[in-house]
């Protein structure tokens, strides 16, 4: 079941490592505390901005970033003792041709995946992934297939805590103790890797999505920390429900709305299964008053925002 994100928790938060790898005239500096990897490039002496992104449940995390040649490269760690590094490529196939630097760090092995000829779009990889000298299989940084599912039941007042007729109950807790009409009953579920599907399913109740748009939706992203999807969804009572999924450990989203549209509280799962928080969201307006939203991540500066 869904239930409100209280706090992002670091996965294995008390190991630790760091290592330098050089590659094509240039260095990546990579580096693991509290649950938190951080990748530094250094080109002709000047380093840019980190890119920071959370450790997964599987131990390992990568981030796409512009590499020292100009070209989008992986960076990453994956558990220590991890011997060959290799990647799903995006839309399937095999792997192109490649090259893969790793250095020893502290509890992990860092890696660049470098592509002699990156494809032509955003992303790479839709999971990478490790052999160890005893295992005839990679283990995946998201995970091998499968899904996740959470359900929510809300109204404007976030959560609803009974089912039971009547639906007026009484939430206790943020915003406030209110009234709830009309819930919401619908279960999302996310697909492994990058690029999988999320759909979002109604559960019966009061109110129910008009038509099959914004039910089915793909998870866009480079790496699990920058990959997200959402939809405004119109319902049979008028109101609208925003929902989508968000990178692990991300904040409830905040909503910009127009027209005098009325937010109720959001609700999500923190624990579901996968590398990413489901969230859902009522509106008391059209879908076109909801114009994007700003969720932060948690534990680690930077967020998402969109705007449309």
């Amino acid at each position: 079941s869904g239930g409100a994100v209280t706090g992002w928790q670091p996965q294995q938060p008390d190991l630790s490592g760091r290592a330098t790898i050089r590659v094509d005239g240039g260095s990546y500096a990579v580096s693991v505390a509290r649950g938190v990897m951080t990748v530094r490039v250094t080109e002709h002496g000047v380093t840019g901005a980190p890119a920071a992104a959370a450790v997964l449940r599987s131990g390992a995390v990568w981030r796409q970033v512009t590499g020292t040649t100009g070209q989008p490269v992986l960076v990453g760690v994956a558990p220590r003792g991890a011997e060959q590094v290799v990647y799903r490529p995006v839309g399937g196939g095999e792997m192109a041709p490649h090259s893969v630097a790793t250095a020893p760090a502290g509890d992990f092995t860092a890696y660049v995946i470098a592509l002699a000829r990156p494809p032509a779009g955003t992303a790479i990889a839709r999971d990478v992934g490790w052999l160890t000298h005893d295992a005839g299989l990679p283990e995946w940084s998201i995970g091998e297939g499968g899904a996740a599912a959470a359900g929510f039941a809300l109204d404007m007042a976030g959560e609803v805590p009974s089912l039971l007729p009547p639906h007026d109950v009484t939430v206790t807790g943020p915003p406030s103790t209110t009234a709830v009409r009309s819930p919401v009953l619908v279960g999302i579920t996310v697909e492994a890797s990058l690029g999988g599907t999320a759909r979002l399913e109604s559960q019966g109740g009061v109110a129910t999505p008009v038509g099959p748009a914004g039910l089915e939706l793909r998870l866009e992203g480079a790496d699990p920390e920058s990959a997200f999807c959402w939809a405004r969804v119109p319902l049979s009572d008028g109101r609208t429900l925003v929902w989508g999924v968000l990178p692990e450990g991300a904040s409830p989203p905040t909503l910009r709305v127009t027209g005098g549209a009325r937010v109720g509280h959001p609700v999500a799962a923190g624990q579901s299964g996968l590398p990413y928080t489901p969230f859902a969201v009522l509106v008391e307006g059209r879908p076109e008053q909801v114009v994007g939203f700003d969720a932060r991540l948690q534990g680690r500066a930077g967020g998402i925002g969109v705007l449309q």
